[in-house]
């Protein structure tokens, strides 16, 4: 009803959940008969109006005509209808609120959004707020903001999950690359409070990263993905991306109005030599996604509720089984940032005691 009315202003009138009509035959599936309706309806009147009503019954029994006509039907509607909505505005479970409608583009970063949230909140929660996470849906500017805007936050804890499904790909992934590539190499330690690291916003003080895929992740976020599993950095989880990393910049125009994309860079890569291309980036942990729960609407690409999804929740649990294991390590590693500082202290330790010696 709303359609092609971006920008304008209009009035709507919003009723609670509560007081929303029932379909028909949710109750056994079977109609009520007119007769429950006349009793309902009288119920929910004040008492004046029900002693109108008796009235009026008792006179058109007195006639023989049927207790229920359709007259007084719907007069008993008129009055129920205006007392119920005064008494509804009255109690504020119906408000007139005025909206300004917005585009298909903005419903659609709103409801991601708002996916985007539902999932940081549900990771923070499975995992007790020991694991991060980060959506990156693109690699150009939103995509580089928005990393950056939630790393320098999950960075502090044990774990990121890192995000990566339906990405669109891009040109930034070398950026965020750099910030999940740092290892301890020093810390700082200050006279009151504790030790950072350098280089700083490592990630995750376990030094644990977990890279979400599936079939929607494209071109630069394809790359990305097969990096990090190349450097050790992270465990992938998902299913294998659709394997498009060929960059179509020139095109050809037709005659009719369409046009022709041209290949104009591929990609090679060490390990897998040419191919990424056509094949994708098969995950380390293989979790399909059943097509039942993705919200192929509103958000094409992304599942529609974070508590249902399988991938999701196995990568909070692999991410768990990560750090417990990264703890063991780090007691004989000698690149974690927990090494680092038990070495510094030890060492600063063993410096006084040589000199009260």
């Amino acid at each position: 009803a709303l359609s092609g009315m971006a920008g304008k202003e209009v009035l709507l009138t919003v009723m609670s959940p509560s007081m929303m009509p029932t379909k028909r035959g949710e109750s056994g599936g079977k109609t009520p008969s007119t007769p429950k309706v006349f009793s309902s309806m009288n119920n929910k009147l004040s008492k004046s109006a029900r002693r109108r009503l008796k009235k009026k019954k008792l006179q058109l029994d007195s006639k023989s005509v049927p207790s229920t006509p359709v007259g007084l039907i719907a007069e008993t509607k008129k009055t129920y209808n205006s007392q119920v909505m005064e008494r509804l505005y009255k109690s504020r479970t119906v408000r007139t609120l005025r909206v300004q409608c917005v585009s298909r583009m903005e419903e659609e970063e709103m409801r991601e959004r708002d996916w985007e949230r539902n999932c940081y909140l549900t990771v923070h929660k499975e995992s007790k707020g020991a694991v991060g996470y980060i959506h990156v849906i693109e690699m150009e500017k939103k995509g580089f903001a928005d990393f950056y805007r939630r790393y320098s936050v999950e960075c502090e804890r044990e774990a990121i999950i890192l995000d990566l499904r339906a990405n669109a790909g891009g040109y930034c992934s070398n950026l965020l690359l750099d910030a999940l590539s740092r290892r301890p190499e020093g810390a700082s330690f200050p006279r009151h409070g504790r030790p950072t690291s350098y280089p700083c916003y490592l990630p995750g003080s376990s030094q644990v990263v977990i890279v979400l895929i599936n079939e929607e992740t494209s071109s630069d976020g394809e790359i990305m993905a097969a990096v990090l599993r190349q450097r050790k950095i992270a465990t992938i989880v998902g299913s294998r991306t659709w394997g498009g990393v060929l960059c179509t910049a020139d095109s050809v125009e037709l005659v009719d109005g369409t046009c022709i994309g041209l290949p104009t860079e591929g990609f090679y890569m060490r390990n897998t030599k040419w191919g990424l291309e056509n094949y994708g980036v098969a995950p380390d942990v293989d979790v399909p996604f059943p097509p039942a729960k993705e919200d192929s609407v509103n958000t094409p690409g992304l599942p529609l509720q974070p508590d249902n999804d399988p991938q999701l929740q196995t990568a909070i649990q692999t991410a768990l089984k990560k750090i417990s294991e990264r703890k063991q390590e780090s007691l004989t590693g000698q690149n974690s940032w927990r090494h680092l500082l038990r070495t510094a202290k030890q060492t600063r330790r063993r410096t006084l005691l040589k000199r009260k010696s």
